[in-house]
């Protein structure tokens, strides 16, 4: 599954190139991120609007969130470029856990 060049980001992580773009949801976001060359599975990253670690202040999507997401969904089974998966979901907030 492509996503949309103009309206999604870039990100090369080592001979990795990944598209991104962040998605309005009920009471969240989600951050969808593929790999740009196959049409692998697609990882699905849920989070709130709100930045935890700063009240009243809206969580910034900066491309090191973006890679810490990618690396962590890698270590837990993300298979990027393997085809005909379901979306691999995870949560913003359990990534640490």
């Amino acid at each position: 599954m492509a996503l949309a060049k103009k309206e999604s980001r870039m990100l090369v992580t080592g001979d990795v190139r990944y598209r991104w773009v962040v998605s309005p949801d009920s009471g969240f976001m989600v951050l969808v991120v593929i790999d740009d060359e196959s049409s692998g599975q697609k990882l699905e990253v849920q989070m709130d609007y709100d930045d935890p670690s700063m009240p009243q202040k809206h969580r910034q999507i900066t491309p090191s969130l973006v890679l810490g997401c990618i690396e962590e969904a890698l270590q837990r089974g993300w298979q990027p470029r393997t085809p005909d998966l379901k979306p691999f979901r995870i949560s913003l907030q359990r990534l640490n856990e």
